[in-house]
């Protein structure tokens, strides 16, 4: 149940709001029941008359009279009492969005044993209650949007119909069109003729025919404080506003009436605030997940704005449709998902027309005309600018030979590398661009057409990594049309796709730009005879006046990377036009749809690979938005080369294999990494220990992804070298995760460490140890427990609680081959953690994983596969997502199934295996599994790790 309501004055609590007996007789009679809620000037409380007779509980304030309010009332059952759940919100006057004030819960409405001497059969309202008579000094209160349900519903979000400034009410009286501009119509909105609130739409509505563009509106928005005038918000979900053919139009002075073409020239002249001096013309936030249908704006014509159109962090479905957008700073500018710009234009805009801003997803453009964008010709900026949004489609748009400006791109993905206060770098853009399609697309008379991760290799104070790395893989570009263009597709960045695309007229129709050390696992298709070129040095195009102007970025950082250690890869299918290849790179093509150089897959031992050997793996969430985990990689060789430093970055890869994020910029390399959920950010850090002293000094270094300093550095005196270490929840009275590290000079002993606090732990061992991992091997509330195997090769893993002076079980059969690596994690999908060991001796030509349950000498679980050729550097739990075939790098052995995600589905975790060694020439992640049930059905995924 729930109601609007807005108090003035009285006393008592004579206003009830609920269920009665439609027989009753409104007074004290022994045999009247109800539930439901009492207003008084004061406050609202839950209320019953039952059996036992009237309770009351305690009530709730509220902000003052003449305060728009909402209450709602949950009744439910549980056990043998019925209870009452009473939620007091303040509705705000301009937006009518609903924020909690405090709530009441579980009060008892009946307990065992009581009951309604009378079936509740009315909802409504009653002006007296417990009383024969209405109070001289009675409750004055307007009520409205009065509702109940047996359901707990996502329901509509009315507007009070005495609200003050509520559109619906308006529009009720008079004429049914809406004419904003009509300061006497929409007195409440305007002081004089100058605009002070926003318009909350909550209901159909149509602009009033004033002319269109001879007779412009030009709203007075210098005292519009929100600096929006339309809001879009929980109140305007389903509705419709149509333009008209009207236009809107906030420029003010001389840049009423300006061109484009003289923009392009003498926009300096045109200041930022007569050019755009409404914030939003449209504002969309703070709206839910429908149960409605989508909410429209169509038909109108829109000028002057910082973004015309914005949604916030919305995820019902708004569709834009056939709106003229022109001389805005961003025709759009979408935080969102699910909203839809359909048959509009966007043009003109001083940076650009669409921004796909963070958290934006699954939006869909299309039929969209864009022309002169980026009149201030920003090297950053585009028609489109995708700055870490994710699963968008932009098809069917055509982007029209610009007017001026000798600079234009459609589209630049990129993901922004962090920003904060000042410029200075605090805020990481978490997602890369990634899954985006563009398909059917024309673009005629550009500098660039597509230009995947735009800003790869830039050097920007607010650069959180500081390796200028940009991201922006599993994007696609499909059946696209470009004409006219000097460059059509420029990839900087691993991972994307290129299908079907016309190039006419076009200088380099597909660049591949190696600006690091590699660019992999792009894919090529139906491209016959189109031009390929591969830039793997700056001369490659800085020798074109424009060309190194337009790709500046690229060359901040790269200059000593030398092209030697660069690495090209992709696959093809038909005959593209590859460039002839003279450089010192490293070019591997592949023309077969169903195999890729990369790896062998005779084998599935070997990658082809740049840089030196992995030493250390960390399995975690490190990418939220990305379904399973990701893989975090040390090397014994520099992974960058920047400004004449070699530095010995943690590179973070997903289970494909694509770079997604680095952090920890080091000079000295690191020894070993552990994940864990150690400080209030997103997904999992890595903490990490130099193989080398840091000012003499060996700290435990703790690091959020794409950080090049750490969040947190644990004992920063410590002298000696750490030997091995593991994250875990060790202290569950604590938040986040602990650390748990062996040092190199009392190897047995293991202490506890945690980044958030000056907590710390010491647990002992009997003997060296070789190896640790944490898990919850025995669901009890204590938190994680410690596993260890010894340093003298035995076949036992030795289990502890953190702080035990000695160890409180053993697992494995104590004789056979001995345990070189251990891991921990959920290897059979049941409840609880169970161990997985690397074999340090060879059987029959392998080196077998073996998976224990907690106390068990025998294994339920043993991995062998060729691929285990030489011992395991490290090993570990990993969360692989496997669809329903399997791609590239995947194998399957001993079943077959039509859906191999649903098969596995119980298997549990693969374990990640790091080799110790190459087994033909370079070293990569195998992830392998096998069911509990059937360790001959098996499976493997090899992951190609590249710096």
């Amino acid at each position: 149940m729930e109601f609007d309501t807005r108090t003035f004055e009285g006393s008592g609590l004579n206003t009830f709001v609920g269920l009665f007996n439609d027989s009753g007789d409104n007074d004290d009679h022994p045999q009247l029941n109800w539930i439901g809620a009492v207003l008084s000037v004061g406050g609202v409380h839950g209320t019953t008359k039952n059996s036992s007779g009237y309770l009351a509980s305690t009530p709730i304030a509220l902000d003052g009279t003449g305060v728009l309010h909402r209450v709602k009332m949950k009744v439910y059952n549980t056990g043998e009492q019925t209870l009452m759940d009473v939620s007091l919100y303040r509705i705000d006057d301009e937006t009518f969005e609903v924020e909690q004030i405090n709530e009441i819960a579980g009060f008892v409405v009946l307990d065992e044993g009581e009951s309604f001497v009378q079936g509740l059969d009315v909802f409504g309202v009653r002006n007296k209650i417990n009383s024969e008579q209405i109070p001289p000094s009675y409750l004055s209160a307007d009520l409205d949007n009065l509702y109940f349900s047996l359901e707990t519903a996502n329901k509509e979000q009315p507007v009070p119909s005495f609200a003050p400034l509520c559109v619906s009410a308006k529009l009720s009286t008079g004429s049914p069109y809406f004419d904003p501009w009509n300061t006497d119509r929409w007195s409440e909105w305007y002081s004089g003729t100058n605009l002070i609130k926003s318009f909350a739409v909550d209901c159909n509505v149509v602009l009033a025919d004033r002319g269109g563009s001879t007779n412009r509106w030009k709203p007075s928005v210098s005292q519009l404080s929100s600096g929006r005038l339309f809001y879009l918000g929980n109140c305007s979900r389903g509705i419709t506003f149509d333009g008209n053919g009207q236009y809107i139009d906030a420029r003010l002075g001389k840049a009423s009436s300006v061109t484009v073409q003289t923009l392009y020239e003498h926009y300096e002249e045109y200041s930022h605030s007569i050019r755009h001096p409404l914030t939003n013309c449209f504002y969309c936030v703070g709206i839910e997940e429908p149960t409605f249908d989508e909410t429209i704006i169509r038909d109108l014509w829109v000028f002057g704005c910082i973004h015309a159109f914005r949604t916030g962090g919305i995820s019902h479905p708004v569709t834009v449709d056939a709106v003229r957008f022109r001389q805005n700073f961003w025709s759009a500018l979408l935080s969102g998902k699910n909203t839809t710009i359909s048959h509009c234009s966007l043009m003109e805009g001083a940076w650009g027309g669409l921004y796909l801003g963070y958290g934006s997803s699954f939006n869909h453009i299309e039929y969209v005309s864009w022309r002169d964008n980026n009149y201030q010709q920003h090297k950053y900026y585009s028609d489109i600018a995708v700055d870490s949004s994710y699963g968008n489609l932009i098809e069917n748009c055509t982007h029209e030979a610009p007017s001026g400006g000798d600079y234009h791109v459609a589209v630049k993905m990129f993901r922004n590398m962090g920003e904060g206060p000042g410029g200075i770098a605090h805020h990481l853009r978490e997602t890369p661009p990634n899954d985006n399609i563009f398909r059917n697309n024309s673009i005629a008379g550009y500098s660039v057409g597509y230009e995947a991760a735009a800003r790869m290799g830039e050097d920007i104070v607010y650069d959180l990594s500081g390796e200028g790395r940009d991201y922006a893989s599993y994007n696609l570009f499909e059946d696209n049309s470009f004409f006219s263009t000097s460059v059509g597709i420029k990839v900087n960045v691993s991972g994307n796709s290129i299908r079907g695309n016309l190039f006419q007229n076009v200088i380099h129709p597909i660049v591949l730009h190696c600006v690091f050390y590699s660019l992999t696992e792009t894919r090529i298709e139906d491209q016959d005879g189109t031009r390929v070129s591969f830039w793997e040095k700056n001369s490659d195009y800085t020798g074109s006046p424009d060309y190194a102007k337009w790709f500046s970025l690229q060359n901040d950082l790269n200059s000593d990377t030398d092209p030697s250690e660069r690495y090209f890869h992709l696959s093809y299918s038909g005959a593209p036009a590859f460039d002839t290849f003279t450089g010192s790179s490293v070019l591997v093509k592949q023309t077969d749809n169903n195999t890729s150089q990369i790896i062998n897959r005779s084998t599935m031992k070997d990658v082809y690979a740049s840089g030196g050997t992995p030493v250390d793996i960390a399995i975690g969430n490190f990418w939220d938005s990305n379904p399973g985990d990701e893989i975090a990689i040390i090397w014994d060789a520099p992974v960058s080369r920047i400004a004449g430093t070699n530095y010995y970055s943690i590179i973070i890869y997903d289970t494909n294999g694509i770079e997604v994020n680095r952090c920890g910029k080091s000079t000295v390399p690191w020894r070993a990494i552990a994940s864990g959920n150690f400080i209030s950010l997103l997904g999992d850090e890595i903490a990490a220990v130099p193989e080398t002293a840091v000012d003499g000094k060996y700290p435990i270094y703790v690091f959020a992804r794409g950080r090049e300093h750490a969040s947190y550095t644990n004992i920063p005196n410590n002298t000696v070298k750490i030997h091995c270490l593991a994250g875990g929840d060790f202290n569950p009275s604590l938040r986040f995760d602990e650390i748990a590290y062996v040092s190199s000079s009392a190897r047995t002993v293991i202490q506890h460490v945690k980044p958030s606090s000056d907590w710390t732990e010491e647990t002992v061992s009997p003997s060296w140890i070789l190896d640790v991992a944490a898990g919850d091997f025995d669901l009890t509330a204590d938190g994680d427990e410690i596993a260890m195997i010894r340093n003298t090769r035995r076949a036992l893993v030795y289990l502890f609680h953190p702080g035990d002076l000695t160890y409180y079980s053993t697992v494995g059969p104590n004789s056979g081959p001995t345990f070189g690596a251990l891991a921990a994690g959920n290897f059979d999908g049941d409840a609880t953690e169970e161990m997985a060991v690397a074999l340090e001796d060879v059987v029959n030509g392998e080196y077998p994983i073996h998976c224990f349950n907690p106390g068990d000498s025998s294994a339920f679980k043993e991995l062998s596969q060729n691929v285990l050729g030489v011992p395991a550097q490290a090993i570990a739990a990993c969360d692989v997502t496997v669809g329903e075939t399997l791609g590239v790098y995947e194998r399957a052995q001993g079943f077959f199934s039509a859906d191999y995600g649903a098969t596995m589905s119980d298997w549990g975790k693969c374990i990640a295996v790091l080799p110790s060694a190459p087994q033909i020439t370079a070293v990569p992640v195998f992830l392998l599994n096998a069911a509990p049930a059937d360790n001959t059905d098996e499976y493997l995924k090899v992951v190609p790790i590249v710096r």
